[in-house]
């Protein structure tokens, strides 16, 4: 085997690099020019870790690096054969940015401990020098001895050739002189039995100088190939290659090894089936497939044979039938670099003889023509990369413009980026352990999600069953219709991932009528004989990064359950049954996963009623509580009783029962899967009942807490009468009373109330019921916030024997709430998110001279825009929130209309070009539209109470009112020319109410432009104002009003104030 160290400078593309864009491709076919194995790389300046394929040049690259808010001028890595590295049984481990080791497995159970790093330079401190060495000794011992070790890498430093002095660490062939870092490097190699393999053999001085010192113009050895002083047996050739380029000062050092690999093992490796599903577009092939499988269905009998047998003849005839037809999808993995690969490579080559050439003759000459050569190359790589993005800019475009919006955004998320399942080793439960090769890896994530999804709680079942009866819901039990059915498929989404038996949901949506046939057959035996197949009770766990935290740790992911998509049908089916009655049991507290509510009403509810409490006085206290594993910690015995006792008949339980009992789940990690475990607790993680599921036993929890306690805060409201007049909820017997204890959405629950000890009995009560339904609250997480009108309130809130964090500010459902009711927390995230989301789209799409402006207005709009106005709905917002998102939001559109500041272009200019409105526009038109779909709820609703309402006590304080939500929608009616006294009729009708809305807007928003240019055209005709300076004992003195100035400027600012007065 063939394996080298070397020192790249960097593998970052900048424009400022001397080494044209795609370093990662260059130093890949340079390393597959010499047939390297695994190369120790150094000094690659990348930051954090990762991996990063490249499929053209055939090779893998891991790196480690510092942050990337800190200056990098080190980092380490490896670049390993594609095919070495998908046999890899270990992953790298990276011990620091100058250190990482990887562990290969080679034939006869030995192997092979490649270490790669980067030493500090000769000008560095002792103490870095010594940490260094320290660490490398530490990894080094351990390693077992009776593994070898391949230490390679730039350590900045020159060993001399004194056979001598180190007769079993130096060879006889060395290079230069000993400095104070060889000397380091020296004492390691005697201290562990280590031997430098570049001082073994007789070569030429110029393949042994792997660097030339760029003032003295002298070349030394610095970058070496290290290995066991028992192994020298093995290495048959230590030497430099000259002829590999990469834009470095640095030669490549290769090292031939004596050992070979075993024959690869795939153990636990499955085979995915990927589908051309993109030909289903056509209609011709759409219609062929389902003409087929109508064929091959016709002489499949369902009614016969174990149900296991039935899906997998059914399963089996759709997956062949798509494959005939459809045909697998071939990835491609889409590069500038690989596009191009010839051209790019004849010019690398080219400059590469012309280096060689150079470093021979060293004529003037040759430098030009050598410089020449650089430039060109730099300027075909740019070519080559603006010509392909030109490409993908058209292929964007044109799915714009055919509207496939589906694959236009998902080319837009493809140029956001995803988290993705990082390859690193992964630490024991109690952090002691790493785990590194693919075995322990695969078990550990299976313990990990083993432990995560079967919680052990305590649950009082006894207590579930003295729950009252509710009647039973007797239409859940009817026969399943085949319209049923055909509902359930086609409430299926496209593009999802296929679970375990690879279908997915195009395949059944566009099978045609006997397919549709054919699954109601197969759901209504599963109904009568209550038998599903296996595969719909198998999951495969994908875990994906959070994007923050320790890589190692498991808990820095988050678990993504892929099932099988038949299996979704038949639970949607269930759920299509389920919701009818769910409707009639949820709380109106519960927004979450129900029809017409979502987190904005949520939101809404919340920040109105923070609203209220400080308009009429009154404190308010939250607590925001978290559950530990909430979905998957419901004991599922309790939910069984739970659903019974709310009407669901005994035999649909049973169905819901068959989907969850004998569950069994694995990890997937790219291709290979880990052993199977049994889940036996929680609702279906990935299932569309899960959610419902856990609504339904969450609500039981939360009306155990409101039967024991009425704490809360009461309001009193009237839906009939006119919003802005407060008189009519003076009417005592037109009002109506409610008292708000909870908001939930999902698992998220917030508690209200307007004491401190109406929050503890609130909290305290809660507690005891989770302790009986088996939920378990998260004393960290759990957090109290306190509105406190007269003077900040220290709260001493326990949960058990735990005093709960008081906090100023949450993120509650991607939204900020403060303690003091305002919105200033809240503006700065949306513009926080939003420049992040902008920045990531800025040189690929808004940047780009091939996207027409219309398709980059269009992706602002869709990709932005919402991120600045998120949860807008409920804001209560001043003039300078407007300002501030207003400036935000011209600063996007000027950088995509490239128009600069020194443009001199308005404001109102940049909007007509960009065809869009300003910020208080679309605050305006989002906020008309929800006060309409407030008006248009039914009465019973929460946040229709909350908006009509005011609290049962409190008292407004005299004298000017801080701005409130209604004060903000007069404000919007009023300049949209919408009768406030008539806006509720108005809002009735949807259709009508989202016309006029529009219409008004849009007036009002052309109206405001027109005001600002003729502002602005007065103030640029105005002619200049002739300013006497007045000067009394040599002070600047107005005549007007005898006022003193200091300087000049702001005598003249008050001098035009007296002028525009005069004229008025």
């Amino acid at each position: 085997m063939t394996f080298g160290a070397w020192n790249v400078r960097t593998l970052l593309d900048r424009e400022a690099n001397a080494c044209p864009e795609r370093k990662t491709a260059i130093v890949a076919r340079e390393l597959s020019r010499y047939n390297i194995d695994v190369a120790a790389l150094s000094e690659t300046h990348l930051p954090e870790e990762g991996e990063l394929v490249e499929y053209g040049g055939g090779y893998t690259f891991f790196w480690k690096g510092l942050a990337s808010s800190e200056p990098r001028r080190s980092g380490v890595g490896f670049a390993v054969k594609n095919y070495l590295a998908a046999q890899l049984q270990e992953y790298p481990v990276h011990i620091s940015d100058r250190i990482t080791t990887l562990r290969l497995h080679m034939e006869r159970e030995s192997y092979l401990n490649i270490i790669s790093v980067y030493a500090p330079t000769l000008d560095k401190s002792d103490d870095i020098k010594d940490k260094f060495y320290e660490e490398l000794t530490r990894c080094v011992n351990r390693i077992r001895p009776r593994e070898q070790i391949l230490l390679m890498g730039d350590f900045n430093a020159r060993v001399g050739r004194d056979y001598d002095a180190w007769p079993k660490v130096l060879g006889r062939h060395g290079v230069g002189k000993m400095n104070s870092s060889g000397q380091l490097l020296l004492s390691l190699c005697a201290q562990l039995d280590l031997a430098i393999t570049n001082t073994m053999f007789r070569l030429p001085a110029k393949y042994k100088a792997t660097w030339m010192h760029p003032r003295s113009k002298h070349w030394h050895l610095i970058d070496y190939a290290i290995v066991r002083q028992k192994d020298i047996s093995q290495v048959q050739v230590t030497r430099v290659m000259r002829g590999a380029h990469c834009w470095t000062d640095h030669r490549l050092v290769i090292i031939k090894l004596n050992l070979r690999l075993p024959p690869p093992c795939r153990v636990g490796r499955s085979k995915q089936i990927r589908l051309n599903l993109e030909r289903l577009q056509d209609t011709n092939t759409k219609a062929k497939y389902a003409e087929t499988l109508n064929t091959a269905l016709q002489p499949l009998d369902l009614k016969l044979g174990e149900i296991d047998v039935v899906w997998e003849s059914l399963s089996s005839c759709v997956l062949d039938t798509a494959k005939s037809t459809l045909g697998l999808r071939v990835r491609k993995h889409e590069d500038w670099f690989d596009e191009n690969d010839g051209i790019l490579t004849g010019a690398i080559d080219k400059h590469r003889r012309l280096l060689k050439q150079h470093s021979r003759t060293h004529q003037s000459g040759g430098a030009m023509e050598l410089r020449q050569s650089d430039l060109e190359l730099r300027k075909l790589a740019r070519q080559a990369k603006d010509k392909w993005w030109q490409e993908k800019a058209r292929q964007m475009q044109w799915l714009a413009d055919t509207n496939q919006l589906g694959e236009f955004y998902a080319e837009v998320r493809h140029l956001l980026g995803t988290s993705s399942m990082a390859k690193v080793p992964l630490k024991s439960t109690s952090g002691g352990a790493l785990f590194k090769s693919r075995e322990e890896i695969l078990g550990r994530w299976a313990e990990h999600f083993n432990t995560l999804l079967n919680v052990d709680h305590f649950v009082d079942l006894d207590h579930v069953r003295c729950l009252p009866q509710q009647p039973f819901a007797l239409e859940l039990d009817e026969p399943i219709s085949p319209g049923e059915v055909a509902l359930a498929i086609k409430q299926q989404q496209n593009k999802r991932a296929v679970g375990v038996d690879f279908i997915p949901g195009e395949l059944l949506k566009y099978g045609g009528g006997d397919l549709y046939s054919a699954l109601w057959e197969l759901f209504v035996i599963m109904w009568e004989k209550e038998q599903v197949p296996n595969t719909f009770k198998v999951s495969l766990i994908r875990a994906l990064y959070k994007g923050k935290g320790d890589r190692s740790n498991c808990n820095s992911y988050r678990g993504i359950s892929l099932l099988s998509v038949p299996g979704k049908v038949f639970a949607r089916l269930l759920l299509n049954r389920l919701r009818k009655l769910s409707e009639r049991i949820l709380p109106e507290s519960q927004f979450g996963f129900r029809p017409d509510r979502g987190t904005c009403e949520a939101i809404f509810s919340l920040r109105q009623l923070q609203e209220k409490s400080r308009e009429q006085g009154r404190n308010m206290y939250l607590c925001f509580v978290d559950l530990e594993k909430a979905f998957d910690s419901v004991p599922r015995e309790a939910l069984w009783i739970v659903l019974r006792k709310i009407g669901c008949t005994e035999k649909f339980v049973r169905l819901l029962r068959l989907l969850h009992d004998g569950m069994q789940s694995c990890v997937a990690v790219n291709a290979d899967q880990s052993e199977f475990f049994p889940v036996t607790c929680g609702v279906k993680q990935g299932c569309v009942l899960a959610p419902t599921l856990f609504a339904l036993y969450f609500a039981v929890v939360v009306q155990e807490v409101l039967k024991t306690t009425h704490d809360g805060i009461r309001i009193r409201f009237r839906n009939d009468g006119n919003l802005f007049s407060l008189a009519r909820l003076k009417a005592r017997t037109k009002v109506s009373y409610a008292l708000i204890t909870e908001i939930v959405y999902a698992d998220d629950l917030c508690f209200v109330a307007d004491s401190p000890a109406g929050l503890q009995q609130l909290v305290t009560t809660f507690h005891e019921s989770c302790r009986i339904f088996g939920l378990k609250i998260s004393v960290k997480k759990t957090e109290v916030m306190s509105l406190d009108i007269y003077g900040q309130e220290t709260l001493a809130v326990k949960l058990g024997d735990d005093i709960l964090k008081q906090i100023n500010t949450f993120r509650y459902l991607g939204s900020t709430i403060t303690s003091k009711c305002d919105l200033d927390a809240e503006i700065n995230s949306r513009i926080g998110t939003a420049a992040a989301v902008f920045g990531k789209l800025d040189r690929k799409v808004f940047g780009s001279h091939d996207l027409k402006l219309a398709t980059k207005i269009g992706i602002y709009k869709a990709v932005v825009l919402p991120n600045i106005l998120y949860s807008s709905e409920s804001w209560t917002v001043y003039r300078r929130h407007i300002r501030t998102l207003d400036r935000f939001h011209l600063q996007c559109l000027r950088k995509i209309l490239n128009i600069r500041w020194s443009d001199r272009i308005r404001n109102t200019e940049v909007l007509r070009r960009a065809y869009t409105m300003g910020i208080e526009a679309y605050l305006m038109g989002r906020q008309l539209r929800w006060c309409g779909h407030l008006s248009r709820m039914s009465d019973q609703r929460t946040a229709k109470c909350i908006f009509f309402s005011e609290l049962e006590k409190g008292k407004r304080k005299h004298g000017g009112q801080l701005l409130r939500y209604k004060d903000v929608l007069k404000r919007h009616m009023t300049k949209c020319d919408i009768e406030p006294s008539e806006w509720e009729q108005a809002a009735a009708r949807r259709p009508e109410w989202r016309s006029l809305v529009k219409a008004k807007v849009k007036m009002f928003e052309e109206n405001r432009c027109s005001e600002l240019d003729a502002r602005r055209d007065e103030l640029k005709a105005r002619p200049p104002c002739a300013i006497n300076y007045n000067f009394c004992n040599g002070v600047l003195t107005c005549p007007h009003c005898t006022r003193t100035f200091v300087n000049k400027i702001g005598y003249v600012s008050h001098a035009r104030a007296h002028q525009r007065q005069d004229r008025s």
